[in-house]
């Protein structure tokens, strides 16, 4: 039995969910009915996948450890690896819209795309943290990506994080593992 990490919905019946190898591959799934049943995709990588994410119903991507970046651009007929340029677990992913998207990963990489996922760009974060979790709130590429005890606001098509002040919702720092904005000016992260 395999753990899921992420799924994706491009509607109320399509979507696709990632998670740890089979044995053989990286576990990706996909419904065409809301989820009753599910289909299992090849991967084409061996790692445990961690996040997966689509920008239309045929084009997206999975990441997971060790680098590893998948991509489909048939709705999972295919998948092919991609170079990621680290072997960091890549840890998150989203797109603000189907040019501009982001990766997060430990040890504070992350990586971004202006093209659509077809290039990534490598950047390391000072401080280092190891990053979890990214969420794009515009089509202008205005969002957040959280870490251990650090959110960072994303502007644009810039590669520089800037700090972000951020008040916890519990009485001591944990690690944030995931965040949700629901507008330019609210969001949670657990």
């Amino acid at each position: 039995v395999q753990t899921l990490y992420d799924g994706a919905f491009v509607s109320k019946d399509e979507g696709w969910v990632c998670g740890t190898s089979n044995g053989t591959f990286g576990t990706i799934l996909h419904t065409i009915d809301g989820g009753i049943s599910w289909q299992e995709q090849i991967s084409n990588t061996p790692e445990n996948l961690k996040g997966i994410e689509f920008v239309t119903a045929l084009k997206g991507w999975a990441i997971g450890e060790n680098g590893s970046i998948v991509r489909t651009v048939d709705g999972g007929q295919t998948w092919v690896s991609q170079n990621s340029g680290t072997l960091e677990d890549l840890t998150g992913l989203d797109f603000a819209n189907q040019r501009t998207g982001t990766i997060v990963a430990t040890n504070g990489i992350y990586l971004q795309t202006d093209d659509g996922g077809e290039n990534w760009s490598l950047n390391n974060h000072t401080p280092v943290n190891n990053l979890e979790a990214v969420d794009y709130r515009s089509q202008q590429a205005w969002g957040y990506i959280v870490g251990n005890n650090s959110t960072f606001q994303i502007n644009g098509s810039s590669q520089d994080l800037t700090p972000q002040g951020w008040g916890l919702q519990a009485n001591e720092p944990e690690k944030l593992r995931d965040i949700e904005a629901v507008s330019e000016n609210e969001a949670w992260a657990v």
